[in-house]
C-alpha cells in the first residue's frame, strides 16, 4: 500500500504548488482587490488534481465541501484540504496563511503537504510527508529533528500566532 502514496504526495505536492500561486497573486494585490473569492478558485484547482488522480478516494474541503468515493461507498481513503489555512491573516496581509492538503487512511492521517505560499518570501515554504516515502521534507530536503527539549532557555525558540495576544 505505501507504494500508492508516493504518487499521491506528488500529485498533492503539485496541487499545492499551483494553489499557492494563485493564493500568491491574491495576496501581492492590495485593498480590495485582494477581494473575491481565491480561497475557492484555489480549492477547485486542488480538488480537480486529487479526485482526478484517485476517483476512487472521498474529498473534503473546506470550500467546496465533500465528494464521497467514486461508487458511493464510505472511502478508506479520504482527503483533506484547507486551501488557504489562516485566511483572516491573509486578508490583513500577514504572510504565514498555508495550503494544507491530508489524506486519512480509515481516518489515520497517511499523508500531510503544507505549503506556507508567501512565507517567509514569496518562494514559499513547503513541507511534505507520507507513510512509507521516508522521512517529512522542506523544499524537497529530509528534516532532521534533534532530541525533544527538556526544558527553555535564552536560545529556545517559541513561534506564537499573530493573534496571540488575544
Amino acid at each position: 500500500m505505501p507504494d500508492q502514496y508516493v504518487n499521491a504526495l506528488d500529485v498533492a505536492r503539485r496541487a499545492a504548488l499551483t494553489a499557492g500561486e494563485t493564493l500568491r497573486d491574491a495576496f501581492r494585490r492590495h485593498g480590495s482587490d485582494r477581494d473575491g473569492h481565491p480561497d475557492h478558485d484555489a480549492e477547485v484547482q486542488i480538488r480537480r488534481q486529487l479526485t482526478g488522480a484517485f476517483p476512487a478516494w472521498g474529498y473534503l474541503g473546506e470550500e467546496t465541501g465533500a465528494r464521497p468515493a467514486e461508487d458511493g461507498s464510505r472511502p478508506v481513503h479520504l482527503w483533506l484540504v484547507d486551501p488557504n489555512d489562516g485566511t483572516s491573516a491573509f486578508e490583513r496581509g500577514f504572510r504565514g496563511s498555508a495550503v494544507s492538503i491530508a489524506l486519512l487512511r480509515d481516518a489515520v492521517p497517511v499523508l500531510g503537504v503544507v505549503y506556507a505560499f508567501a512565507a517567509p518570501d514569496d518562494a514559499g515554504d513547503l513541507f511534505a510527508w507520507a507513510e512509507g516515502c521516508g522521512p517529512i521534507t522542506r523544499n524537497g530536503t529530509p528534516v532532521e529533528r534533534g532530541p525533544w527539549p527538556t526544558s527553555i532557555n535564552g536560545n529556545t525558540l517559541v513561534y506564537v500566532s499573530h493573534d496571540a495576544d488575544r
